[in-house]
């Protein structure tokens, strides 16, 4: 059970970008045919911004609580099923690793997440968990706009004696604001757009909700998430980043 925590924790920062590893529950989704749903709130799916600029070199470098992590970077364009990504380095912590991806299509903002190899190590065998590509931000909602996901992920060890694990997922995202001011490490940034995300999670007929909010800054990208799982809270603040 803590090996398969482990490996839910490993999921969810990175899909709040951080990619790092903390106990906290996972933060992933399909695509829209897989599905998502969109209450747009008003708007027509049009973008003429950019919350997340794309280009090969590109690096933010996040802290986790107050601890710098390792950057983020944009290292190659990939064409996967026929729609090009934008893949960032490959990243590791506690014997996992995996490797994400970002594409863009018309506000809309994909991460996909290939799947999450854990190592065997401390008596427990080696795992692997189904990759997801979900959307993170549609930065063309008027605020109250939502969108959904509903998915199921397996996880399958490397000795067969243990059974495939099952995780049911329903992810609710709303945006809050929209052209609003936050200042993150001493830096003032405009035009942000706020994102709430709810995540529940339901395992061997188990529950459990965080909730995290997202904020993304025009021209620049991600600038500062926060999660909360149970009583504990996860601070992940932009502290430096290149565009090219």
């Amino acid at each position: 059970m803590n090996k398969l925590k482990n490996i839910w924790a490993f999921i969810l920062l990175f899909s709040a970008v951080i990619f790092t590893s903390c106990t906290v529950e996972p933060y992933e989704g399909p695509m829209p045919s897989s599905g998502d749903s969109t209450n747009n709130g008003g708007n027509g799916n049009s973008s003429t911004t950019d919350y997340w600029p794309s280009a090969i070199n590109n690096q933010w470098v996040f802290s986790l609580n107050g601890v710098n992590q390792a950057p983020l970077k944009m290292v190659s364009v990939d064409v996967i099923g026929g729609n090009s990504y934008y893949t960032f380095n490959s990243q590791s912590n506690g014997g996992a690793s995996q490797v994400t991806r970002l594409r863009k299509s018309n506000g809309d903002y994909y991460l996909k997440s290939e799947d999450v190899i854990v190592a065997a190590q401390g008596g427990m065998p080696g795992s692997t968990s189904t990759g997801t590509e979900r959307i993170l931000l549609k930065d063309y909602l008027a605020v109250g706009g939502t969108w959904t996901a509903d998915y199921v992920q397996t996880t399958t060890y490397t000795d067969p004696i243990y059974p495939v694990v099952t995780t049911d997922f329903n992810i609710v995202s709303t945006i809050l604001e929209k052209g609003s001011t936050l200042n993150v490490n001493g830096q003032t940034f405009n035009d942000v757009i706020k994102v709430k995300v709810v995540q529940n999670i339901t395992f061997s007929g188990q529950s459990s909700v965080s909730t995290s909010y997202y904020w993304y800054a025009k021209n620049v990208g991600p600038i500062k998430i926060e999660t909360t799982s149970g009583t504990t809270t996860y601070i992940q603040d932009l502290v430096s980043y290149i565009l090219n």
